[in-house]
């Protein structure tokens, strides 16, 4: 049985737009219309048309840089897991469903991409919802009922920011997750110190402010490498590296400038 099917035989979701809702769920959460407001004065609600197509975006568009770097992740990513023989993977946090998709066109897995934001998952559910290996959930990861060992791999592309605490979360993600499958983490800061993770909350605080959306700062948080001390984790990638400061100065590549960090439960 594949994803999609699994899905449908759930009775604690309903099937509607393309999405599996979680039926004891309250739809329209505080969270998104605070999201969804911050993403419209920073010019990040797309149209059909733009995210039909994303990572490829204009040159002329204001944030073309942040989506090349953005591209040169999810290929690294979906190279990565080229060289596994994945069933199924949950992208937590997706959003309107680019990666969900792009992973879904390049691999044989069945992608699941899951969200809180309702406004966005319909996007991607009349996008991308198509495709029989992509299912989308509308949920809370902490109460989604779904059964031990449903996934091979877990993607938080960034998102670890709109979690709280990192343990409770990968904890959670463990017990959906098989017993030899990883948690990656990209596109996410990740501080290596209490000073760093300090000032980094200081900005965003005054970026919110700016902004008019001051209530932000209790929906964004800031997390360090130290939060992942009890888990066994890997940096795959490391832009602090030697060689990571010379791809980007000298030969003028725009790389993430965020780790790419797998998290295993052995």
């Amino acid at each position: 049985m594949n994803l999609r099917s699994s899905l449908l035989n759930n009775l604690s979701f309903v099937f509607e737009n393309n999405i599996f809702y979680q039926k004891e769920l309250k739809r329209s959460q505080p969270f998104e219309a605070r999201y969804t407001s911050l993403r419209k004065k920073e010019n990040r609600v797309y149209p059909d048309d733009l995210v039909r197509n994303l990572p490829e975006i204009e040159n002329s568009h204001p944030l073309v840089r942040e989506w090349i770097v953005r591209k040169n992740t999810s290929t690294l990513l979906i190279n990565y897991l080229k060289t596994k023989e994945y069933n199924s993977i949950l992208e937590l946090g997706c959003g309107n469903g680019w990666l969900t998709n792009r992973m879904a066109m390049a691999l044989r897995s069945d992608i699941c991409g899951a969200d809180i934001n309702e406004k966005e998952l319909l996007q991607g559910g009349r996008l991308f919802g198509s495709h029989p290996r992509v299912s989308f959930i509308y949920g809370d990861i902490f109460t989604l009922p779904l059964p031990e060992n449903m996934f091979n791999a877990i993607v938080l592309a960034s998102s670890i920011q709109y979690f709280p605490d990192l343990e409770p979360l990968i904890n959670k993600l463990f017990k959906i997750m098989t017993p030899s499958g990883e948690i990656h983490v990209i596109d996410s800061p990740l501080y290596d110190s209490v000073v760093q993770k300090t000032a980094a909350q200081n900005r965003s605080k005054n970026y919110f402010n700016s902004l008019g959306n001051g209530e932000m700062t209790e929906n964004y948080f800031h997390h360090s490498v130290h939060d992942l001390h009890n888990f066994n984790y890997q940096i795959l990638f490391n832009p602090k590296s030697l060689r990571s400061i010379f791809t980007r100065i000298f030969l003028n590549r725009s790389q993430t400038v965020f780790p790419w960090i797998v998290i295993k439960r052995n």
